[in-house]
């Protein structure tokens, strides 16, 4: 059986107007709820989730609450289509509501738009069926290669991986800064598991002089040393994906060798007339900006057009610390010393740190947490000294980002007989606290943990071992505006 998809009519006719979606969606599995007013729709996407949310533009006569809590939606309901409604066709209002996060505008004094208004929800119900499929898939395809993960970005990384393993004919481009796991998605899209080549190639780690010979091969005599003809990469890729890693690193000759593979699949050995043909899948990866690169001159433009057939952006580890704790765990778990617990206050401060060579960098410090550990129990002096220096430069930096921009700052006394994890964790208790005095609306763990940007189960752990209690927390007196 299909799940359900959630609606949300917010209008200030809502009632009207879902009777007449109830009518016209009968037989699609569509649950629809309703909101009068901007402040019970705010209340609602706070605390249920809706896959397709219909705004009105304005719920008093002559207001635009619609339009002005839009980007608070999307920030609530990121993955929610969010259709904005209007009985006013104002481009200048239109193009604006786009901009802040709509997925469609309809004119609601236009009769034949309410018929547009219906086409765009099955369009969209029957997409984000789709995609909950491809997401689904994409959580087997990460598990079969080692990734785990909670943020939705990563989910959205390997629901696109997905995507690129079954689209076999178009080539791929894997971005991100170092140490993030660019070849573990590249692993993902490829199909080793189906007995197809999968070659790999670290373009940064050949000489640029015999790169062009290693990916396209040569001919007995070609250059000194070439005593024998030999195969390229490409030859052994045939019929399969090729992994180009580092390709910004490919010289000019390089590149225009690859485009010609790339656009009719012909190249020829270095030092022979005689073409070759070979059918491959680039998968290409690089940490450098491969537009600044092509306004530089150091890339090919129509080069970078033939790979970026299917981009995948995979993001830095400090732009998802959802993902910090379930590797530290999988680090661990597949260690000698599985049994190995983190105190919450090591866990806090892991999780604080910007991780600048992100993935990697923290499956390293792990483990030699883990190589120097003594007991059953991580704490925060088995934390290495250089991250530990960094750390507070890293952890208090926010607050001040916060404060410049406008918003709540938070001085919080701590006494000076504390130890530092009793600290720790004061610190971690009164901010919670301060931050669920500042809900809008019924409070909840979910509402909660969008306020905080964390996943739901990493705040339930977190919670219980502070032993706070969401529903009885007041803003206390050890916590002051700071002046």
């Amino acid at each position: 059986m299909s799940q359900s998809t959630r609606l949300l009519v917010a209008d200030d006719d809502a009632l009207l107007l879902s009777q007449y979606l109830a009518n016209s969606l009968r037989g699609e599995a569509v649950e629809i709820d309703t909101a009068t007013s901007a402040k019970v729709c705010v209340s609602k996407v706070m605390t249920r989730g809706y896959d397709i949310i219909l705004l009105d533009i304005n719920f008093t006569p002559g207001g635009l609450e619609g339009l002005e809590m839009l980007r608070d939606l999307r920030t609530l309901a990121p993955d929610s289509d969010i259709i904005m409604l209007s009985s006013v066709d104002d481009k200048a209002t239109i193009l604006k509501a786009m901009e802040r996060g709509a997925s469609n505008y309809v004119i609601k004094s236009q009769a034949h738009r309410f018929d547009e208004m219906l086409l765009g929800i099955r369009a969209a119900i029957a997409q984000r069926r789709y995609r909950r499929l491809v997401v689904a898939e994409g959580q087997l395809l990460a598990a079969s290669v080692g990734a785990v993960f909670e943020s939705p970005k990563m989910r959205d990384v390997f629901a696109l991986a997905t995507v690129a393993r079954k689209t076999t004919d178009r080539n791929v481009l894997i971005t991100g800064p170092t140490g993030v796991g660019k070849d573990v998605v590249a692993r993902a899209i490829s199909r080793t598991d189906e007995n197809v080549p999968f070659v790999t190639v670290n373009c940064g780690a050949i000489a640029p002089s015999i790169l062009e010979s290693e990916l396209f091969g040569f001919v007995k005599g070609a250059f000194t040393g070439a005593l024998k003809d030999k195969a390229g990469m490409f030859e052994a890729a045939d019929g399969g994906d090729i992994f180009l890693d580092e390709v910004a690193c490919l010289s000019p000759k390089a590149q225009v060798s690859l485009l010609r593979v790339l656009q009719c699949g012909d190249f020829s050995r270095v030092g022979s007339s005689v073409t070759k043909h070979v059918n491959v899948r680039v998968i290409a990866a690089t940490n450098e900006d491969l537009l600044e690169a092509v306004r530089a001159g150091r890339f090919r433009e129509d080069l970078l057009a033939r790979l970026n057939l299917i981009p995948i952006a995979v993001p830095a580890l400090k732009e998802r610390r959802e993902d910090i704790a379930p590797i530290i765990r999988q680090t661990i778990d597949t260690s000698d010393r599985p049994s190995l617990q983190l105190t919450a206050d090591c866990q806090a401060f892991l999780e604080a740190y910007s991780w600048p060579q992100n993935v990697r960098q923290l499956k390293g410090v792990i483990g030699a947490m883990i190589a120097f550990a003594t007991g059953d129990l991580l704490t925060i002096g088995d934390i290495p000294r250089e991250i530990l220096t960094t750390l507070s430069s890293d952890a208090i930096e926010p607050s001040r980002s916060t404060a410049a921009n406008g918003s709540a700052d938070w001085a919080i006394q701590i006494p000076r007989d504390l130890s530092l994890d009793k600290a720790t964790q004061l610190f971690q208790t009164r901010f919670i606290e301060a931050k669920i005095a500042e809900l809008l609306g019924p409070r909840s763990v979910k509402a909660l943990a969008i306020h905080l940007g964390m996943p739901r189960m990493t705040l339930t752990r977190r919670l219980q071992e502070l032993g706070i209690n969401l529903k009885e927390v007041q803003l206390t007196p050890s916590i002051e505006r700071a002046k």
